[in-house]
């Protein structure tokens, strides 16, 4: 890389080995790219020549290597199929999984997890270092049966299910089912497939004739089909619906607490702080050729194309605002 324009290390903020320049959404008019807005454990001088700063090196042994990340916690490297971690204070290697495709992955850390993917599958590291899933898929529409010697009124009844994955966070749901019964009966709650990361299901379920789904009770996966007896357990109301896990895209990013996943021309922010949860039918953003890379920065993202960068500000995806901040001689 570089060398950078002259005289960068003069604007540059130096701050516990990292350089942070002010104007992250500004472009070299000649290059048309992105300017440098982050250098780690690196020097560069007034000609703009980046060199490295002293340290250690640490050679593994491997047949195909892929990919290779670094966190503050820890190092990551890629052989074909197998995941390895690397303890920075010991040295010692773990195998996170041999059950990778082959490709290379890309990767972001956030919050202390490591987000994965290589076009087919997603993955991350949790915050104890595990490898484990992100996100499960959507619970379907559950099958709604009426039962006798029950409680219930008569009347029409929605009921939908979330999935509760080993780390007890809440997935999404399709759509609701519904079900019309009789007085004094209670309604049976089946799914037609389980995704293999959930360990339970949280159920939802209007009261008589409602519109609103409420939580209503807790089934271990094992213990389905569960039983409806009650509508008025809790008010907490039903939010995750309609939202899709992660999908394998071609890169990733993150910009103000949201993972922002890219895959042909088309960016997937995730439901603010909520990773694992994605609205892939309403909050995208389209590019007019494949997206290449993305950084999120103080004030906003840049998305690189085949044929352009662009600038996004805002701070939610209903306030987004995008111009396309390159040249001629870079567009051509």
């Amino acid at each position: 890389v570089g060398p950078w324009k002259r005289g960068m290390n003069k604007v540059a903020q130096q701050n516990a080995g990292v350089f942070q320049l002010p104007k992250p959404d500004a472009l070299f008019p000649q290059e048309g790219i992105p300017q440098l807005t982050e250098a780690v454990n690196v020097d560069i001088d007034d000609d703009g020549r980046i060199t490295r700063r002293a340290g250690t090196s640490r050679f593994v042994s491997g047949s195909s290597g892929l990919s290779g990340f670094s966190t503050p916690d820890y190092l990551l490297y890629q052989d074909g199929t197998s995941l390895y971690k690397v303890n920075t204070s010991t040295g010692a290697t773990t195998l996170l999984t041999s059950s990778l495709t082959g490709t290379k992955l890309e990767y972001h850390w956030l919050a202390g997890q490591t987000f994965m993917t290589d076009g087919t599958l997603t993955a991350r590291i949790d915050a104890s270092g595990n490898y484990t899933n992100w996100g499960c898929s959507s619970a379907p529409t559950p099958a709604l049966a009426a039962v006798g010697g029950g409680s219930l009124r008569a009347g029409r009844y929605m009921v939908a299910c979330t999935f509760i994955d080993g780390e007890g966070i809440e997935h999404s749901c399709n759509k609701a089912g519904v079900i019309e019964i009789s007085a004094n009966q209670n309604i049976t709650v089946n799914l037609s497939s389980v995704d293999s990361n959930a360990v339970s299901v949280k159920i939802y379920v209007t009261e008589t004739n409602g519109s609103d789904l409420y939580y209503t009770k807790t089934a271990a996966v094992g213990a389905l089909p569960a039983t409806i007896t009650n509508t008025s357990y809790s008010h907490e109301q039903l939010r995750n619906m309609n939202f899709y896990p992660p999908i394998p895209c071609d890169g990733l990013f993150d910009y103000n607490g949201m993972i922002m996943l890219f895959a042909d021309n088309y960016i997937f922010p995730s439901f603010g702080a909520n990773h694992h949860l994605f609205e892939v039918t309403t909050n995208v953003e389209a590019r007019p050729t494949n997206i290449k890379g993305g950084a999120g920065l103080r004030g906003g993202w840049w998305s690189v194309t085949e044929r352009g960068a662009y600038w996004t500000t805002g701070d939610v995806p209903e306030n987004w605002n995008t111009e396309q901040r390159d040249n001629r001689k870079y567009a051509k």
